[in-house]
């Protein structure tokens, strides 16, 4: 993929970043603008299985597991916005367990020597699982964020996402890094 992002993440990130940026004067966003600005855009390429019209009303959840890196970035870029025409709203967790009634859950640096016991603990959830650990992709997490050269990236384990019921779309697996279709680190 080379070093830089390819044209529709530079588009995804921007679309997001210009939502941080005052009109009077430009700034360059932070990384975790950055970050949230991708952690909207997952929940528009990415599909949950089917869930009731009752379920179909209730907020579409993105959860940080642990300290929360966003300093009200994330809650600011999604008021007022929606995902797959449910209301998006952030939810802070303490728990695991309670990161199985979100869709999207971001495990953030501080979970860094408890991420394993996360991620089985929401085995066979219908989660996307978001985070910026190494070896969070190898153990079972979804996308994982790298820093590379000042732009932030993202590896994608397609085969945990399928294995919890999510189908990531074609146009986002394009984008990430290191792929892997299965645990052996197979690409597609």
């Amino acid at each position: 993929m080379g070093h830089q992002l390819p044209a529709l993440a530079l588009v995804l990130a921007l679309f997001g970043m210009s939502l941080f940026l005052p009109s009077s004067r430009a700034q360059a966003p932070t990384e975790y603008q950055v970050k949230a600005a991708f952690l909207y855009n997952f929940s528009k390429f990415v599909e949950w299985p089917q869930i009731s019209a009752e379920a179909g009303r209730e907020p579409f959840v993105i959860g940080v597991l642990g300290t929360d890196p966003f300093d009200g970035a994330l809650e600011e870029l999604i008021q007022g916005k929606s995902a797959n025409g449910r209301k998006l709203m952030i939810r802070k967790l303490r728990t695991a367990d309670e990161a199985r009634n979100c869709q999207i859950v971001f495990i953030g640096l501080s979970e860094s020597k408890r991420f394993r016991q996360h991620l089985e603990r929401m085995k066979g959830a219908s989660v996307l699982i978001v985070g910026e650990i190494p070896g969070l992709v190898e153990a079972g997490g979804m996308i994982n964020f790298l820093v590379l050269e000042n732009s932030v990236h993202f590896e994608i384990n397609a085969e945990a996402a399928r294995e919890a019921g999510l189908q990531i779309s074609s146009r986002l697996l394009s984008l990430g890094r290191n792929v892997r279709s299965d645990r052996s680190g197979k690409k597609p």
